[in-house]
């Protein structure tokens, strides 16, 4: 069989998804550079997220303290991403 003779493919069946209300992003190391870098485009965008925590990594990682902390600064100055934007501490004991 040819490509010619092939049938048309069909369209895949998508549900569509909805951008015209905020969606919610939980991310999982949400102190690292790449958590905090995709927080803040998240919070530019409209969106919620909740930025998961580690203690142990959060209080020995320096790196991972000051970008974090910088986003932390952009949230509570800024009222609408202070409504959006939940840190959460994760427990892994």
């Amino acid at each position: 069989m040819s490509q010619d003779d092939r049938p048309p493919a069909q369209p895949v069946s998508r549900i569509p998804f909805p951008t015209d209300q905020p969606r919610v992003w939980f991310l999982t190391s949400g102190n690292s550079p790449i958590g905090a870098s995709l927080a803040r485009h998240l919070l530019e965008h409209g969106d919620c997220v909740v930025a998961g925590v580690f203690p142990a990594e959060y209080n020995t990682s320096e790196s991972h303290k000051e970008d974090f902390e910088e986003l932390l600064k952009e949230v509570t100055s800024n009222q609408e991403y202070k409504s959006r934007f939940k840190v959460v501490s994760f427990d892994i004991r």
